[in-house]
């Protein structure tokens, strides 16, 4: 499979290197603060549908759902998702990159991995979600890299603010 990133930062996550997605995964929580980018390392309660779990219970759930996502293993996402009721699986939906800010949907976007975007898009992954340390979205980063076919699924998935593709 050929992804679209070739930088060394992400090794661990993604089968072919890029620059976004950091080491540090954590779920979105309301914790987060939005004008301060280091908050998402700062973040150490699970949010309230993983109340009951660990940290790195939790944890493990968002890193193996963003490397999916970034690596577009469908399956695997599938597979996370039928162990995980749906309070968990919206939450999980919108995990966020610690070190970039990124969602599973950016991350997929930005690598191209249709099949994925339909996937989370399905399930009801935030079209609209921005990242709140470069203020992009999964469309942005899509078109970004060229990536036509997934913009045009995030337009029909709602996306409205958009230049012709």
């Amino acid at each position: 499979m050929s992804l679209c990133c070739s930088a060394s930062s992400c090794e661990s996550f993604c089968e072919s290197p890029c620059e976004s997605v950091g080491a540090t995964l954590h779920p979105a929580s309301p914790a987060v603060s939005t004008s301060d980018p280091g908050a998402y390392s700062r973040v150490l309660a699970p949010p309230e549908p993983f109340a009951s779990q660990s940290t790195e219970r939790v944890r493990d759930h968002a890193t193996r759902l963003l490397t999916a996502a970034c690596n577009g293993h469908t399956a695997d996402v599938t597979d996370l998702f039928a162990e995980l009721n749906d309070g968990k699986k919206r939450a999980l939906l919108n995990a966020v990159d610690a070190k970039t800010g990124n969602t599973p949907l950016a991350l997929a976007a930005m690598h191209g991995q249709l099949d994925m975007c339909k996937l989370l898009l399905f399930h009801k992954a935030d079209v609209h979600a921005v990242n709140k340390v470069t203020r992009e979205t999964a469309f942005d980063l899509a078109k970004q890299h060229q990536h036509k076919e997934v913009m045009k699924e995030l337009i029909d998935a709602g996306v409205e603010d958009y230049d012709d593709i």
